[in-house]
């Protein structure tokens, strides 16, 4: 692929997608995505016949599936639209500010204008003048709508374009690997997906102001289908973490019409999300694509030139990202000419998104899910990795509006490797959604509503030597209120542990808290007083060692799959992090660590 990418309306194009020309775009989505969609599989059957000897199956596969549907979903070439694909009767488009646009002719005058749909009142209006390839775009000012509304273009020289029952509200764009992907589900469709999602459907007819969009705008609820067949195929974090905005936001987003954008494809890096510039800011190696060593055998970009560059410059109202688990496994594979780069490729993919469609939109990541062994420094690669990602995660932090939702508790049991999984889509897809979207809903409340609402665990401020030798970890007030040690759900609901040993107890496996000594090693903590054990410590937790002298760190929940987290009254779980010892306080003895969590495990 010729590197460089064009702009709207231009000419340059990348290895044959051009801004300026849909039906080329058309011809070039279904084209690429087929030949790459029999590549993948290919290269699976490959794999299959090596008996596993030279190459591994991904833990999280391609979705070959979707890679085709995504062929299908851009059907033949077609003329240049006066309005962009995703423009169809029946959507949302994003209140006060919703930016619209398409292809008309060369200078061509266009004129947009909407109307009530039941009494034909003027609602809005906008006009715009065709650059010379014929692009044009206008953003209209129109306030949330409760009932349906008309809009029009006209172009000289083309037809002109009605949409019917188009809702003005927020507009959310839902992205990454499978476990976005990951459908509501239930008896019959997509079955086995997300805990409690027939009642999830049978609630759909409570909020009939969700629409949906997958290369087609459809109402979340449908008063024909019974089955709800659309709901039920749909995301679940993306339409779960929707309904849960209405409940944590009722008074000001309980009505508010939702447009939920999915735009997620099993398996997939980061890379494909990302324009090719994100790479080289990076320093991101010239890989060889197709070569399973690499961790790049899927191509850069492509899936940005697909489902996400078409949206550009829509309105959104937030994006949420769940995907890393296929970075992980290069992300701590020091061999690997990708080890190490999440932590740049994420918070540069996001500045690539939001410079793309021209906003600040917020950006809220899901950390990955237990998932792999239960023992730090595990001989697992796949616990290793996990374990690194969730930390590059962290990086998203690093720009204005973001936040990490953390749900390192809520693994699946199919990530135990000597029992039989009770996911059937495997332990690296939790199914419960729910407490995600909840997660998500906290965060979205916080940074984009202003709302005031616990959305964090138990963040880690300062760490000190105490005067009896134990490492005092002091916790953001805000955050630390009803701050407690949990077993995760798994080891909550099933035997994890040899019989009468409690989830958070001693041992490697039980708890969180290692110590991190001069020689570099690291050993879990004898013992840990957390709040709830002793309420005098409300915003503490003191890890106890029979050798104070030599500690220069501390270290939590460093293991693929915790069996035992920290957790606030909110119910929310304490990020991974670890903390070095930096200084001596003259004044009362103690050793301060740093206030800032280090990327490193």
């Amino acid at each position: 692929q010729p590197q460089g990418r064009g702009v709207k309306g231009g000419d340059t194009t990348r290895g044959g997608f051009d801004r300026g020309n849909t039906a080329r775009n058309h011809a070039w989505v279904t084209t690429r995505t087929m030949l790459y969609a029999t590549a993948v599989a290919a290269f699976a059957v490959c794999m299959a016949q090596t008996n596993g000897k030279k190459f591994e199956l991904p833990t999280d596969p391609l979705d070959v599936t979707a890679l085709a549907a995504l062929a299908a979903r851009a059907g033949s070439p077609a003329a240049p639209s006066l309005l962009a694909p995703p423009f169809q009767s029946g959507m949302v488009l994003q209140a006060d500010s919703a930016t619209l646009f398409g292809t008309a002719g060369a200078n061509a005058n266009v004129s947009v204008a909407v109307v009530d749909g039941s009494t034909g009142a003027a609602v809005a209006s906008a006009a715009a003048t065709a650059n010379a390839t014929g692009y044009w775009t206008v953003t209209l000012a129109v306030g949330v709508t409760a009932n349906g509304t008309n809009v029009t273009v006209k172009a000289a020289g083309a037809p002109s374009v009605t949409l019917s029952d188009v809702l003005f509200g927020s507009v959310f764009l839902c992205s990454g690997q499978s476990n976005m992907q990951f459908c509501l589900g239930g008896e019959g469709h997509c079955a086995g997906g997300a805990f409690a999602a027939n009642t999830s459907v049978a609630n759909a007819h409570l909020y009939p102001e969700i629409r949906l969009y997958s290369g087609k705008w459809s109402p979340s609820f449908s008063a024909v289908d019974p089955d709800q067949r659309t709901l039920r195929s749909f995301s679940a974090v993306c339409y779960l973490t929707a309904v849960e905005i209405k409940k944590v936001l009722a008074a000001s987003y309980g009505g508010r019409p939702m447009g939920l954008i999915e735009a997620a494809v099993g398996g997939t890096i980061i890379e494909m999300w990302s324009p090719p510039e994100v790479m080289q800011a990076c320093g991101l190696p010239n890989v060889s694509a197709g070569s399973p060593a690499t961790c790049a055998h899927q191509s850069n970009s492509d899936l940005y030139d697909q489902l996400i560059e078409p949206l550009v410059p829509m309105s959104i109202s937030a994006a949420f990202w769940y995907q890393g688990e296929s970075n992980a496994p290069c992300d701590n594979n020091a061999s690997l000419p990708t080890y190490k780069y999440y932590s740049c490729l994420l918070p540069g993919m996001i500045k690539a998104w939001r410079g793309a469609f021209g906003q600040t939109i917020p950006f809220f990541v899901v950390q990955l899910a237990a998932y792999g062994g239960t023992d730090a420094d595990s001989s697992d690669r796949t616990s290793d990795g996990v374990v690194q990602l969730r930390q590059d995660q962290l990086s998203a932090l690093s720009l204005p509006k973001t936040a990490v939702a953390v749900t390192i508790d809520l693994g699946d049991d199919g990530a135990m490797p000597w029992t039989p999984p009770t996911s059937r889509h495997g332990g690296i897809h939790p199914r419960n959604k729910t407490e995600v979207g909840r997660r998500l809903a906290l965060a979205f409340a916080a940074v984009v509503a202003n709302a005031s609402v616990v959305y964090q665990g138990p963040t880690p401020v300062r760490a000190s030597v105490t005067a009896n030798a134990a490492i005092r970890v002091d916790f953001d007030p805000s955050t630390a209120a009803g701050m407690a040690l949990v077993p995760t759900q798994q080891c909550a609901t099933h035997a994890r542990l040899p019989a009468n040993t409690p989830c958070c107890g001693s041992g490697p496996q039980g708890m969180p808290f290692e110590l991190l000594f001069k020689n570099g090693s690291f050993e879990v903590a004898p013992s840990v007083v957390a709040p709830d054990l002793a309420p005098a410590y409300a915003t503490t937790v003191v890890v106890y060692t029979n050798d104070a002298a030599d500690v220069v760190g501390v270290r939590y929940a460093a293991q693929g799959y915790p069996l035992c987290v920290l957790s606030n009254r909110q119910g929310l779980t304490a990020s991974p992090f670890v903390m070095n010892i930096t200084s001596v306080s003259e004044s009362d003895g103690t050793s301060t660590l740093d206030a800032v969590p280090v990327l490193s495990l």
